[in-house]
Parts: structure tokens; C-alpha cells; sequence
């Protein structure tokens, strides 16, 4: 009877990965595309979609190549709060990249910044986080943060301390630590809101009686770190 074949080896995993890389890369144009949306339930799926598609470094640039991050910055200065969130959130990831960064402040002639700013007086919990989280990110930056200060987005960064939930606490912290790397900043912010009694507190929370509370640790050094930096 005649041999039958032998069995195919099967490829090397690295040129499964080339196989593969094509349809992957294929995956984000028509997720960008749908952002063009007038609908607020396309949007949203999409941004989701989008997000888990840029956790991946790799692939996050391409977002910014395809065109999206204008679109993106659309949703933000829409009226619809699950959507802005999500777009929040998605240009935090994007905004890893300084490129993404620099874009974003020259957004609609810096438009987006100050609406950036503005998502802080946000009474939707996940769009305060989310806008808290990215003014953190954009602050890191000497020239933005300057800008940020000129907002005057430490005016409502400094009451949400210790009223809020610890992540968005340890980024507004965060954010007003690094306004306050300028000397004439930090004059100015540190008389704002009851700023260092309210670091105190978080630094060193009363531990017995009916004031008693829990504080997340890593909150609590940063904030007796930027008491250390107020009162030098």
C-alpha cells in the first residue's frame, strides 16, 4: 500500500505571529472609523474596543496614526458621561507616548486642555477619575503643567482631597505635587482650600474613636510628602 504522507511540522511561532499580524493590524481603522458615530452606544463600544486594543504598546500608536485621537478628544467635550469617561480613559492609555502628550495640548487651539480641566468639576464619579488621572499624566510635563497652573486646576483638585476615592486622591496629589515644583506656584497653592491641614490628615488619620479611619498607605506617604515640600 502506498506511504501516507508525513505530518506537516507545524510552523515556527514566529511565523504564526507574521501570519497573524496583518489581521491584527487591520483590526483599528474601522474601530477609529466608527467614532464618526452620531450614535452614543457605537461610541461607547468602540472606545471599549479601542482601549483593549491599545493596552498593547505595540498597537497604541496606531490609534494616534489612524486619525482617532481628534475624534476621541470629540467625545470628551460631549454631553453623554459614560462616553467622555471612556474617552478619558483611552486617551490616558494613549497618552503614555510624549507625541500623544504635545498633540493633546494643541488639541482645538488648547481647547482640550481646558476642557480637561473642566471634566475636574465633574459631579460623575468616573469622569472626575478618569480626567484626574490624565491631568496627572499631562503635569508631568514642564510646559503643560505651567498651563494646568494657569487654569487654576489645583482650585478644584485641592477640596476633593480626602473626599473622593484613593486612586483619584493619590493622582490629585499627584498632579498638585507637580505644580508645585515651581516655587511661585507653590507659594500660591498652598494657601488654597485648607491644603496642608487636609494632606495632615491624610498623613496621619486618627486611629481610635469614632473618627477613626483606614488610610491607604501609599496615600498616606504622598501626602505627608507634599506637607514635607509646602512647608519647606
Amino acid at each position: 500500500p502506498p506511504t501516507p504522507p508525513a505530518p506537516r511540522a507545524p510552523p515556527p511561532a514566529g511565523a504564526r505571529r507574521s501570519a497573524n499580524a496583518p489581521r491584527r493590524g487591520q483590526v483599528c481603522r474601522p474601530l477609529v472609523n466608527l467614532l464618526h458615530s452620531e450614535n452614543h452606544a457605537v461610541h461607547t463600544a468602540a472606545l471599549c474596543a479601542l482601549r483593549s486594543y491599545a493596552l498593547d504598546a505595540r498597537f497604541a500608536m496606531e490609534v494616534d496614526q489612524r486619525g482617532g485621537l481628534p475624534q476621541v478628544c470629540r467625545l470628551v467635550f460631549g454631553d453623554k458621561s459614560e462616553a467622555v469617561a471612556r474617552a478619558l480613559d483611552l486617551l490616558w492609555l494613549l497618552a503614555g507616548a510624549d507625541s500623544v502628550k504635545a498633540k493633546l495640548a494643541k488639541e482645538r487651539d488648547g481647547a482640550m486642555l481646558r476642557q480637561l480641566v473642566a471634566c475636574v468639576k465633574s459631579k460623575n464619579g468616573s469622569v472626575l477619575s478618569a480626567s484626574v488621572a490624565l491631568l496627572r499624566k499631562m503635569a508631568a510635563v514642564p510646559e503643560y503643567c505651567r498651563e494646568i497652573y494657569d487654569l487654576s486646576a489645583h482650585v478644584d483638585l485641592v477640596p476633593m482631597i480626602a473626599k473622593v476615592d484613593d486612586q483619584t486622591q493619590l493622582n490629585a496629589i499627584g498632579t498638585i505635587a507637580a505644580l508645585c515644583l515651581q516655587e511661585d506656584q507653590r507659594a500660591q497653592i498652598k494657601t488654597s482650600g485648607e491644603l496642608i491641614d487636609r494632606l495632615q490628615k491624610l498623613a496621619s488619620p486618627p486611629k481610635q474613636g469614632a473618627r477613626a479611619a483606614r488610610v491607604d498607605p501609599a496615600l498616606a506617604q504622598r501626602a505627608e510628602a507634599l506637607v514635607q515640600v509646602l512647608q519647606a
